[in-house]
């Protein structure tokens, strides 16, 4: 039990840490999630998997220094290397918990991409975890329809054909079109 209690209390300080754009977006992720758990068919425990990575995908963040996090505009190559550590610091963060090893390990991959192109390792297709790759869709989608200092925001459906166009490079295609499904039967 001391093991849960000090994950958790990791878990709510980082979660406290958080700014308000971020905590924001962990709550729109959060409710997107549960559509997706009914839509994929995921079972409770990976349902709560999910909706937890929702919460706290951007938690190695804490480790980012506010002036790169906040900059408008292009980052240089050294912030965007910085940018880049966070699944990894999350993942070190978190791993250290048996129980939160598969939360540990889609926040590692959430930032691979169908293709191979992605970050940290490269990994592609049915090698990144799947809610990973669902974390992706969904976190795409956030971060496209809401204002982030350094992107302009998209409607909603300009959103969703960006997903549709970065269907089987980016994105997993069939968890894409689950997603389109999903977000136009649950919010249109």
């Amino acid at each position: 039990m001391d093991e849960i209690n000090r994950a958790l209390v990791i878990i709510k300080e980082s979660i406290s840490d958080f700014d308000d754009t971020t905590r924001a977006h962990s709550r729109r992720m959060m409710i997107l999630s549960r559509g997706m758990v009914e839509t994929i068919g995921l079972s409770e425990s990976d349902g709560d998997v999910l909706e937890l990575t929702c919460a706290i995908h951007d938690i190695g963040k804490r480790f980012i220094p506010a002036c790169i996090l906040n900059k408008k505009g292009r980052l240089t190559e050294e912030e965007w290397a910085e940018i880049k550590t966070h699944p990894l610091r999350g993942w070190e963060l978190l791993s250290q918990y048996a129980f939160l090893r598969d939360m540990a390990e889609a926040i590692l991959h959430h930032h691979e991409r169908w293709d191979g192109t992605g970050y940290p390792y490269g990994r592609k297709m049915e090698a990144i975890p799947v809610i990973a790759r669902i974390v992706s869709v969904i976190d795409a989608f956030d971060a496209m329809t809401n204002a982030r200092p350094y992107n302009l925001v998209m409607s909603i459906n300009d959103a969703l054909a960006e997903l549709g166009r970065h269907a089987g490079t980016q994105f997993d295609p069939d968890i894409c079109k689950r997603f389109v499904r999903m977000y136009k039967e649950r919010f249109f």
